[in-house]
């Protein structure tokens, strides 16, 4: 097999508990034909530093020290000067299996893929699966309908190995200022792809740890995920993809309900706007689904129970 040289593009901020580990994991890749793109997104510890010391003992590493732009604008900067065959993405607080890269090529270059997804550990502590991988191969129309079946393909950016002309040719960038990023654009990438490899083997470690931006108490921007919904809807209707819209429109469904039940219980006079903004969205997705039978019968009767809680609510603020 030839060695095509892969890009390995890791956001850092204030993870200067976790991102030794998850550097020390990819240096110590048994496939060893890589650049690692260390991206200091601002951090405000010892993070940057860390990235320079880094550097100087290994060079396959560059660092990159921007202003704080978020995941989405780390992941950009290190896309603008990757020169691999094929990007991967780790996050800081991660860490990869000694074989993730050689697993992940060999894949690629065996089946002649643009993804490659493997499956994932998920926790606070690493317990690989060595087990022989169950793979399996998806093409064109078939890659998409996979995103919301199959917990190894997931919308995530971590875990896959990208061909590099989704990034070169396709131009594809992570929205900024954006949580969720990756609900915005997997879809399309996957959506491009003309082949997908899949194996069942445990090659990425997501740790799961408070302070992350997953396990932040809720603000505003936590509502992207709303918005993510609304875009993944509108595309999966202009390309008639019927299955994923209404897969699409439940999952919008069930976070609009979600975030306002949230709100109204622990948040509203603080934010009394965005909560009117999904009482509105609960309203009209009430109005507009609650009768169809491609929706799930118990998120139906969710969605009556809605409508009558808020006219309940109302009515009491009325008394």
């Amino acid at each position: 097999m030839d060695k095509p040289l892969v890009s390995v593009i890791v956001p850092i901020y204030k993870v200067e508990n976790y991102m030794e580990e998850c550097i020390h994991s990819i240096l110590g890749q048994k496939y060893a034909h890589f650049e690692l793109i260390l991206v200091d997104d601002g951090s405000p510890d010892n993070c940057g530093k860390m990235c320079d010391e880094f550097k100087e003992k290994d060079s396959r590493i560059q660092v990159i020290h921007k202003e704080n732009g978020g995941l989405s604008s780390a992941r950009n900067a290190g896309l603008e000067i990757a020169k691999g065959e094929y990007i991967a993405f780790v996050d800081s607080d991660d860490a990869v299996h000694e074989d993730y890269l050689l697993d992940m090529v060999t894949l690629a270059r065996k089946h002649q893929a643009d993804i490659v997804c493997c499956s994932f550990v998920k926790g606070e502590e690493k317990i690989w699966d060595d087990n022989e991988a169950v793979i399996t191969i998806q093409e064109n129309e078939e890659i998409l309908q996979r995103i919301n079946e199959d917990d190894v393909v997931k919308t995530v950016a971590w875990n896959k190995l990208y061909h590099h002309s989704f990034f070169t040719e396709k131009k594809f960038r992570y929205p900024e200022g954006k949580i969720h990023e990756d609900m915005f654009l997997t879809p399309w990438i996957f959506h491009e792809a003309k082949r997908l490899v899949l194996t069942d083997r445990k090659l990425y470690f997501y740790r799961m740890r408070e302070g992350s931006i997953m396990w932040d108490k809720f603000t505003p921007k936590k509502l992207d995920l709303i918005q993510a919904c609304e875009k993944r809807m509108a595309f999966y209707k202009e390309i008639g993809n019927k299955d994923l819209f209404y897969w699409e429109v439940q999952s919008y469904i069930r976070n609009v309900l979600k975030f306002y039940f949230l709100i109204r219980r622990h948040y509203k006079d603080v934010y009394a706007k965005e909560m009117e903004e999904l009482r509105k969205k609960g309203i009209m997705l009430t109005k507009k689904y609650w009768c169809k039978g491609q929706i799930a019968f118990k998120l139906r009767l969710r969605l009556l129970a809605f409508l009558i809680n808020i006219d309940g609510a109302r009515n009491t603020a009325v008394r």
